[in-house]
């Protein structure tokens, strides 16, 4: 029998006895490197006991080839007699969870590190779930409502920042804050780790004509960046570009004006400075504003200075070999005079069987958000 694991709500652990088993006909993970990672699997609509346990979002737990994972229900679909069930992993209850203001600034002269930073978000985080003493024996005094997962860094990240926001999620947060420390967000169970390794280097080996099934080649130009102009919110407030990229290195300039949302209010400031006049309240919000958004267009030329080439390449994987995204392996194709090493960026694998119906390898695409040409 084809059996999935089914915890309440309320688990922290998967670790412990399913309190349900239910009986699917199949079941899937498909995970992208930095985006979705989502079980989805089909019952029977006339399964009346295993329906009964689709309720409360709770919580199943699936393997993985990083291990055995929880997913928690988000949508079901009936279709005659074929119920479909699709579960993000646990990572993603960030969504729901709010950061309503975080500020995190520099020490003297001097940037904050990756444990300052995850200090701050377990302080500044609300979330109405509130796990009972049992299942949260160690609760943050600084912030009792706790996060939906625990948070720590495993020491790789070096990369000193700074951040300010107002009324993100923490998803939101996480993204930026993986972005500011130049590190990668890798979920499991009900934990996550901030890490300056991508992943591991496996080893194998992906060839044409032997294991791959497909290879494709791509240059993009049009996140291509010379020099940014930044604004702050709602283009109130216009500054000098980002330090430019000299021109002769392109036939043609690369220029962009950007707005980012620095998520600095008034209300901020005057947290801050409360014996400040409106008059500098407004001057000091401007110079904030102005330092926070040439710091993120500085990033993105750093970022965008020249095109990005990706190489997509699917093929099997040995039903023994785990390779999870970011794990890198040696790809080699004589028609593109092609022999290097590429990272895992996307996986289908198959929770009944434990093999990969497709597996994805390239690098991790670049994209500029909200990047478009001042008309």
């Amino acid at each position: 029998m084809n059996l999935l694991g089914v915890y309440p709500a309320t688990a922290r652990t998967i670790n412990d006895p399913a309190a349900r088993m239910i009986e699917v006909f199949s079941a899937h993970v498909n995970h992208e490197e930095g985006g979705a990672w989502e079980l989805t699997f089909t019952m029977s609509a006339h399964d009346l006991d295993a329906l009964d346990c689709l309720a409360d979002q709770c919580v199943f737990a699936a393997p993985t080839p990083e291990g055995m994972q929880p997913f928690r229900l988000r949508y079901v679909e009936r279709d005659g007699d074929i119920v479909t069930v699709r579960a993000p992993h646990v990572y993603f209850d960030a969504d729901g969870v709010l950061i309503y203001k975080a500020v995190l600034e520099k020490l003297g002269d001097q940037d904050r590190t990756i444990w300052d930073a995850i200090d701050v978000l377990r302080r500044q985080t609300y979330t109405v779930y509130s796990p009972t003493p049992a299942q949260n024996p160690n609760p943050d005094p600084q912030n009792p409502n706790g996060l939906p997962w625990t948070l720590i860094t495993d020491g790789t990240v070096t990369t000193r920042s700074t951040f300010r926001f107002q009324l993100f999620s923490l998803t939101e947060a996480m993204e930026l804050v993986a972005e500011r420390w130049s590190c990668y967000i890798k979920p499991s169970g009900f934990g996550v780790v901030l890490t300056g390794n991508r992943g591991s280097q496996t080893g194998y080996a992906i060839r044409y004509g032997v294991n791959m099934t497909r290879a494709t080649v791509s240059y993009d130009w049009s996140t291509v960046a010379t020099a940014i102009f930044p604004t702050g919110e709602n283009e109130a407030y216009y500054y000098p570009p980002s330090h430019a990229i000299p021109f002769p290195q392109y036939a043609i300039a690369h220029l962009y004006h950007r707005e980012y949302q620095t998520g600095i209010t008034r209300e901020m400031v005057r947290e801050e400075y409360p014996e400040a006049t409106d008059e500098q309240i407004e001057s000091i919000m401007r110079n904030m504003i102005a330092l926070e958004a040439a710091n993120m267009a500085d990033i993105d030329v750093d970022t965008h200075s020249t095109p990005s080439v990706n190489y997509t390449i699917e093929g099997y994987v040995d039903a023994n070999t785990q390779i999870r995204t970011g794990d890198t392996v040696r790809c080699v194709d004589p028609r593109y005079d092609l022999d290097l090493t590429a990272a895992c960026i996307a996986y289908d694998y198959n929770v009944i069987t434990e093999t990969y119906d497709s597996i994805q390898f390239g690098d991790f695409q670049r994209s500029l958000r909200s990047l478009r040409p001042k008309n």
